[in-house]
């Protein structure tokens, strides 16, 4: 029987406080490639192949302004090797594209993160298909009185970021792919503004990024929203970023490994249908190991041909 394993990562009894903003528009200097609209990355699923912004489960998934941070953060954008998809893309040489978000249609908000998803489409085969990905970029603000016309080469800089690669053809995490997820970048503190113009300043490419082994002759950009948190919570959602089955022993053994905050305790349960977590805890009290955790356990269900497993930061610990 051919077993599936879902990974999926909670939060129990926290509320994050970040709240989604999603802008009223955006523009660039640089037009995209045919079939690559600028509407792209505010557009959750633009109906090409598959839904442009999926959930751990592969559903379709909205982002609208006053969704939860944690929802944005748990969100992964539609990924494969054929054509654009859901993405922004232009060749290199148009030059560096500038976006500019108009985040309300008239008036100021406060913003303190951005988050961002990953190109779409990959730069060739294996796991070296990150090319043309966007990997440095330039965020400048402006207030409502300050207009939409930003200069990158006379105004200072308020913020910049450097995106991770994708390095599979994955949407969601399978085997050691943790899929095209969200991308956060905390601002520090809050702003009050209506524009930002955000620049790609360069992608990844071949030899500069040894990873890297195809691909690099274009910008790429998957989705973008901004949102009201300013620094990384401490109870931020969770991200698995691996896992693997050790099939040679009896029973067999599961190693999930996810991102943690240091000096904290988690707890992992299963389901077999979205339902029963609370019933099936693997292990809690788990403690963290810096920045990233892992357990390795018995398969708890072997006979199940489908499981769900949730790793949950436990309140107070």
């Amino acid at each position: 029987m051919r077993k599936s394993f879902v990974f999926s990562s909670f939060l129990l009894g926290t509320t994050l406080l970040g709240t989604v903003i999603k802008p009223a528009g955006v523009t660039s200097t640089v037009a995209g490639d045919a079939g690559s609209a600028v509407d792209y990355l505010l557009d959750d699923n633009p109906g090409q192949v598959a839904p442009g912004l999926q959930n751990g489960l592969g559903e379709e998934v909205t982002l609208e302004t006053g969704d939860s941070l944690e929802k944005a953060l748990a969100t992964f954008h539609f990924r494969d090797g054929v054509g654009h998809q859901e993405s922004w893309t232009r060749s290199t040489p148009a030059g560096n594209p500038i976006f500019v978000f108009d985040l309300t249609g008239g008036g100021n908000t406060a913003i303190g993160s951005i988050v961002l998803w990953q190109y779409g489409n990959n730069g060739g085969p294996g796991e070296g298909n990150g090319g043309n990905a966007t990997r440095e970029f330039s965020l400048i603000f402006h207030g409502e009185e300050e207009g939409d016309d930003f200069d990158f080469n006379t105004e200072d800089v308020d913020f910049t970021g450097t995106m991770d690669p994708i390095l599979s053809d994955v949407t969601l995490p399978v085997g050691e792919s943790p899929g095209n997820y969200a991308q956060p970048f905390y601002f520090g503190s809050q702003s009050t503004v209506r524009y930002v113009a955000l620049r790609i300043d360069s992608n990844y490419l071949p030899p500069a990024d040894p990873q890297i082994t195809a691909g690099g002759d274009r910008f790429g950009l998957g989705e973008v929203r901004f949102a009201t948190e300013p620094s990384i919570p401490s109870d931020i959602p969770l991200r698995i970023t691996s896992f693997s089955i050790t099939r040679d022993t009896d029973p067999e053994e599961i190693t999930i490994v996810w991102d943690s905050v240091p000096d904290s305790q988690y707890t992992l349960s299963y389901a077999t249908d979205l339902t029963d977590f609370e019933a099936n805890t693997v292990a809690e009290g788990i403690e963290s190991t810096n920045e990233s955790t892992s357990l390795t356990f018995p398969n708890p269900a072997p006979d199940e041909a489908r499981l769900f497993f949730r790793v949950a930061h436990t309140p107070g610990g």
